[in-house]
């Protein structure tokens, strides 16, 4: 008499059985609304991002406050894809500037050396297309040396070689390579240095910042302008001050002055190719410095570079 019926256990099987189902028809139905559904709408985009479309947004299914793991993702994925973009549009501008800067010089020495064939050229003008073609090619090998430069920077691959440095002499001899160009402009200039101020550097990438930094202020001068240069110390940093009365910069060309390819006075850019001052915030950055610029539109610049002693 206390056997349980076999209906009963039938039952009960029944209803695991059902519950079972129920269970798992539950867990498949989420785990598609959840997790397949999302990862397909996500793989599809991957897919448009691989093949070069970088417009692509995934939209969240929910409302900021009410994220889940999903919409996180989703909103990685799209913050990945936008830094994806713009690291080809630099590329692609980079490729562009590069192709254009390095055109100009190249027509220019093709349309001089054709020139040269002529028959019956006169030596004056010989010797003028002559000098034309050697100023071309001194800046398509500057533009090269600049990119090859900047490339190995970007990517770290600069081993540099750390000596004791005068820092003042370093910057006297700087200077003295400009002396020529610096007569011709009659430019006034004022020069304040320390003796035997020494720092940990490297000779080479030194150069590079002085070049640019005392380039521009001479380029960006006007005939019988001014620069003042000074340098100071204190117990632990070097400062190198460099002022100009030259034309100066607006408010958007400071903003972009350490751009690649970025020239805000179009009337000088045949004197340059725009990788100068990213060639130096780079370079300084790299020797552990910080540099300061301030200027105003037909004012002048003043700049200021300082490293560690």
């Amino acid at each position: 008499n206390n056997r349980i019926p076999f209906y009963y256990f039938l039952s009960m099987i029944g209803f695991w059985a059902l519950v079972t189902f129920v269970f798992i028809s539950v867990v498949f139905f989420q785990k598609k609304h959840s997790f397949d559904k999302p990862m397909k709408v996500l793989s599809q985009a991957a897919k448009k991002v691989a093949e070069g479309d970088f417009t692509v947004y995934v939209e969240p299914k929910h409302e900021k406050d009410e994220y889940d793991y999903v919409d996180v993702l989703y909103e990685d994925f799209n913050t990945m894809v936008e830094e994806l973009g713009t690291i080809q549009s630099l590329k692609n501008d980079v490729i562009g500037n590069v192709s254009h800067e390095m055109k100009t010089p190249l027509s220019v020495i093709q349309s001089y050396a054709i020139a040269l064939q002529k028959e019956n050229l006169s030596p004056d003008y010989a010797q003028n297309y002559i000098e034309t073609i050697v100023e071309a090619t001194k800046k398509l090998d500057s533009l090269i040396t600049n990119v090859l430069q900047l490339n190995k920077l970007e990517n770290q691959e600069i081993i540099l070689d750390i000596e004791i440095i005068d820092f003042s002499r370093h910057v006297t001899e700087a200077i003295l390579r400009y002396e020529r160009i610096i007569e011709q402009k009659k430019l006034e200039l004022e020069i304040k240095l320390e003796e035997h101020v020494f720092i940990s550097s490297n000779s080479g990438m030194l150069d590079l910042v002085w070049n640019n930094i005392l380039s521009n202020a001479i380029k960006f001068s006007n005939p019988n302008g001014k620069i003042s240069i000074t340098q100071t110390s204190d117990q632990d940093k070097v400062y190198f001050q460099i002022t100009d009365t030259g034309c100066g910069m607006s408010e958007d060309t400071l903003s972009n002055l350490f751009d690649k390819f970025y020239q805000g006075d179009s009337s000088h850019s045949a004197e340059g190719n725009g990788l100068g001052m990213a060639l130096v915030l780079r370079v300084v950055k790299l020797l552990n410095g910080k540099i300061t610029v301030n200027s105003k539109l037909a004012e002048g610049t003043n700049i200021i570079v300082e490293f560690p002693k």
